[in-house]
């Protein structure tokens, strides 16, 4: 039995998780000093330490805050604040108007375990295992109503979805489940599974159900166990069902993966830990759970990342760091394409419409478009770890990071088919925190 790291278990990284809808598209073109896009939303970005934020199509920045402390946790948009955590870890929840007034943060709460700000409405857990809902203008905390109690603070992580919120909850004072339950507060707790959700992202949508990787064993810490199942809910109510009840994925092999578009959940097989704690994808073979409980073999090396390309395609980056593009027909790949781009760490899909508008590959040397030929191009200037992205918007806001271009360090927008890349400000840019709509 494989000994499972706690903070192993608990933090792989997975930051996006996408669908896609395959089109054509062009050639990346070269970054232009006019803005092409329309003023949907702001993006908000420190320089020099301090705050601001420009609409979207690159007019009206503005100053939010002198000296600003770069959060540990992402900003997240409520109404007229920003609110977020000073640290990874922390329980003091802060926010601070967006108008520019103030000089300082204030201290919204200081219980909160978990959150979310879903269509204006703000939602927290306390320690006390009570959940509660606020308007995100609201003036203080005393005007939040509790919508929920008994949750597991233990396991917090939870997530709206069309009205309801799911959770984990403590069932008979003594074992953990998942649960759900309208957001209003009103109704019956529906107890969904016998387990815990550990990270909010492996609770995903498709346009009935609501999918959910449940550990049904979360009370081992030390050991990792066939005790992961994958769950489904009917969105508009009804019973839940184990998908995989008779085939559960081992721990560590479901926790080395990620969702790949609503539609597969990637694992590791047989994937062990290195000396650190830290997952060795040269031990595991990388596999594909769908959403009808099926399993079948992705690739014959581990798989850390992954983008569904059209109906039949998987985009994917195998433990040596390679990109693949493998064709999927009766749950079973028939064949793969090498993309011949290496020293990769991550790939996903850019939505816009609600759909998939292309597919990139993020390297330590340099980012490419995954085009409709299966061919790939390189985006000059686009490096994953300074650019923020929001579904609701188009394309991918980041800092541009080719030293051999004249908006070096300015921020700019790549639309989100990958065509067109745009200067937005000529000021430069430390770090881009936050994308968000009017």
């Amino acid at each position: 039995m494989n000994k499972l790291h706690l903070f192993t278990k608990k933090n792989v990284c997975l930051l996006f998780i996408f669908t896609l809808l395959f089109t054509s598209f062009g050639t990346v073109t070269a970054p232009k000093a006019e803005a092409a896009i329309t003023a949907s939303g702001y993006v908000y970005y420190t320089s020099d330490n301090d705050l601001f934020r420009i609409k979207t199509d690159g007019t009206g920045a503005a100053l939010i805050m002198e000296d600003f402390d770069v959060p540990g946790t992402a900003l997240n948009r409520g109404g007229k604040y920003l609110y977020y955590l000073s640290y990874n870890g922390s329980t003091t929840l802060l926010r601070l108007p967006i108008d520019g007034t103030a000089t300082e943060d204030e201290i919204f709460h200081n219980d909160v375990l978990h959150y979310s700000i879903v269509n204006g409405t703000l939602y927290y857990m306390t320690s006390a295992g009570k959940i509660y809902s606020v308007s995100a203008n609201a003036a203080a905390v005393s005007e939040a109503k509790q919508i929920a109690d008994k949750a597991d603070t233990d396991f917090e992580e939870f997530k709206i979805i069309d009205g309801k919120i799911y959770y984990n909850t403590v069932r008979n004072g003594r074992s953990t489940w998942v649960a759900s339950k309208a957001v209003t507060g009103a109704g019956q707790v529906q107890y969904i599974a016998a387990g815990a959700i550990e990270q909010d992202h492996h609770i995903q949508t498709t346009a009935n159900s609501v999918n959910i990787i449940v550990n049904t064993k979360p009370e081992e810490q030390f050991y990792s166990l066939d005790c992961v199942v994958l769950y489904s809910v009917p969105k508009k109510g009804g019973a839940a069902k184990a998908l995989n009840l008779n085939a559960p994925i081992d721990a560590n092999a479901a926790y080395s993966g990620r969702w790949a578009t609503n539609t597969y959940y990637l694992f590791n097989k047989d994937i062990r830990l290195d000396s650190e704690g830290h997952f060795n994808y040269n031990t595991g073979k990388g596999y594909l759970l769908n959403t009808s409980g099926k399993t079948f073999s992705l690739h014959s090396t581990g798989v850390y990342g992954v983008a569904n390309v059209g109906t039949d395609k998987m985009a994917f980056i195998d433990s040596a760091n390679k990109g693949y593009v493998a064709t999927i027909k009766n749950n079973k790949v028939i064949s793969k394409k090498n993309l011949n781009i290496s020293k990769l760490y991550s790939v996903y899909n850019i939505m816009w419409g609600g759909k998939i508008a292309s597919t990139i590959f993020f390297g330590d040397n340099a980012s490419y478009l995954l085009k409709s030929d299966l061919s790939v191009q390189k985006i000059p200037g686009l490096n994953g770890d300074f650019m923020r992205i929001n579904d609701d918007m188009d394309g991918i806001y980041y800092i541009n990071d080719d030293s051999k271009d004249t908006g070096y360090g300015q921020l700019f927008h790549l639309s989100s088919d990958g065509k067109t890349a745009t200067m937005l400000s000529e000021q430069t840019i430390s770090r881009v925190l936050l994308v968000a709509k009017q």
